[in-house]
């Protein structure tokens, strides 16, 4: 399989007992001895290395970057990020050249905007330094993640809401700034010859995107480049392409990849489209605020690129739209962590919509309003793993039911095998979910090696329990029929028109919030 880019969809921080994981930092960690660190850090602030310290044995794990806590005895912080793919087997000039981008592009939104990042205190992409690795220093900033106060059990319902409410007005405020950095192609921004810190930054050009990732069989980090793109549909069927299962797919599998690609062909896409900046990984862990939910910082800029403007930097944040993920969505499941209801995610959608129009004008609303499905057709095309679940819940949204008796698809397919097919068989088999149910179970085993297969979670609440079991689990008998008959071929031009109409209405709403 080909690797998808390493733009995650929902990023995550590892811990001492992922070891499968972790043992891809070896290579990396071998090389690192606290007394570098600490005569690098101390000789660029002009003090004694007596006066700074490294705790080594702990340091902190993203998802392709190790980081290390420096602290000096004036209480001022700084923090070490180290790629994992920094070692003399994996670096080249091209991910020396993507680090630069990152770095460069921090320094670039520092002084043209408020939000608040890191400051960049000195960056060596190179492996010929003292550490023996690349590295960027940054500033350390205060706060708490929005992971540790959006679900504060200690909070009474009015002041976690108005805090709430807080976090999504200060990220949106931020955010919203990005707005005005616009490319005529998508991929990482390359600068003129870098100047010294304080100096303004000139943009240059649009260069590829980096795909990082781990390689399935050695476990090694691979890089590799992708872009740049010159429209939304040429970028998201990259991504599709780059992703997708070689091996040989079940007929319901190939399907379900087609009605990806349909959807694909209805995504906005004007002839002459400006991309916008924006942070890779809009999650909760990267955005820092205070005890009010007033946003303090912005980290983690790894993979900051141009994106389309459908998924710009007004779109909503990624801990409002777990729902359209169900492989990563929890709720209910005891095992999980915190998850709003399906319910309360509509309603902080709404509420977000609403910051939006309030802070940016109704255009800007208008343009991010559905900006959640094209973010779960974004996350299904670049990882195999959520494809299945995220295509099934798109279709059951968007399509809603079946368009077309699929009953003749069937019998054409039977007819040529055996005309002998009873007529009730025929209708039972065009026309009933159980039926087809049945028979997407029989081929389950099949099946959960190509495409994410889920047991809904149990919940207290029968009711919410029977939507997240159709919305996790359940596939309609008219939604597996048209999958099997698009894996075969067999649907006409003339019902491919009627699906592209039918997502189309629904993709393109900008009247309404779609659940």
């Amino acid at each position: 399989m080909s690797a998808p880019p390493s733009l995650p969809a929902r990023s995550t921080t590892f811990s001492e007992d992922d070891d499968s994981f972790l043992a891809a930092f070896d290579a990396l960690r071998s090389i690192i001895k606290p007394e570098k660190l600490v005569n690098i850090a101390s000789h660029i602030r002009g003090i004694p290395s007596t006066d700074c310290t490294v705790d080594i044995e702990k340091p902190l794990y993203g998802s392709f970057n190790l980081v290390y806590v420096i602290t000096f005895s004036d209480g001022i912080k700084w923090i070490a990020r180290i790629p994992i793919h920094g070692v003399k087997e994996s670096w080249s000039d091209r991910a020396a050249a993507s680090m630069e981008s990152q770095v460069l592009t921090m320094r670039f939104i520092k002084q043209n905007t408020t939000i608040p990042i890191p400051e960049i205190i000195h960056v060596d992409t190179t492996l010929d330094n003292k550490l023996g690795a690349p590295f960027v220093l940054m500033s350390w900033l205060d706060g708490k993640s929005v992971t540790s106060v959006w679900h504060d059990s200690k909070c009474d319902a009015q002041t976690l809401a108005t805090r709430r409410e807080n976090i999504l007005r200060s990220v949106a405020k931020a955010m919203g700034q990005l707005r005005f950095f616009n490319a005529n192609k998508i991929g990482e921004l390359e600068f003129e010859s870098a100047p010294g810190v304080d100096q303004k930054l000139r943009f240059k050009q649009i260069t590829g995107m980096h795909s990082l990732h781990l390689d399935e069989e050695t476990e090694e980090p691979m890089f590799e480049e992708l872009g740049p793109f010159g429209s939304t549909r040429e970028y998201f069927l990259a991504l599709t392409n780059d992703s997708r299962p070689q091996r040989a797919l079940i007929d319901y599998a190939k399907g379900q990849w087609k009605l990806l690609e349909l959807m694909i062909d209805i995504i906005p896409s004007p002839d002459e489209e400006r991309f916008l900046l924006v942070h890779a990984d809009y999650d909760v862990q990267n955005f820092l605020v205070n005890s009010e939910g007033e946003l303090t910082g912005v980290i983690d800029w790894d993979g900051v690129v141009t994106h389309p403007t459908c998924i710009g930097s007004l779109r909503y944040p990624g801990w409002i739209t777990r729902d359209w993920d169900p492989l990563v969505y929890g709720y209910g499941n005891p095992d999980s962590r915190p998850e709003d209801s399906p319910e309360a995610l509509r309603g902080l959608r709404a509420l977000y919509h609403s910051i939006v129009e309030e802070e940016f004008g109704a255009d800007a609303a208008k343009g991010m309003i559905n900006s959640h499905l094209y973010e779960a057709i974004e996350i299904a095309c670049r990882n195999p793993m959520n494809a299945s679940s995220i295509i099934n819940l798109l279709a059951r949204r968007l399509i809603k039911g079946p368009l077309f008796d699929i009953v003749f698809v069937r019998d054409e397919m039977d007819a040529q095998e055996d005309e002998e097919l009873d007529e009730d068989e025929e209708d039972e088999e065009g026309t009933d979910d159980g039926a087809a149910q049945q028979k997407y179970d029989e081929h389950a085993a099949d099946i959960s090696s190509e495409v994410a297969i889920k047991s809904p979670p149990a919940t207290e609440d029968e009711g919410d329990a029977d939507d997240l079991e159709q919305d996790l689990n359940y596939i309609p008998g008219w939604l597996f029929d048209l999958c099997e008959a698009l894996g075969q071929e067999r649907v006409s031009e003339e019902q491919l028109e009627m699906l592209r109409k039918r997502i189309r209405e629904g993709l393109l709403c900008t009247t309404r919030i779609i659940e």
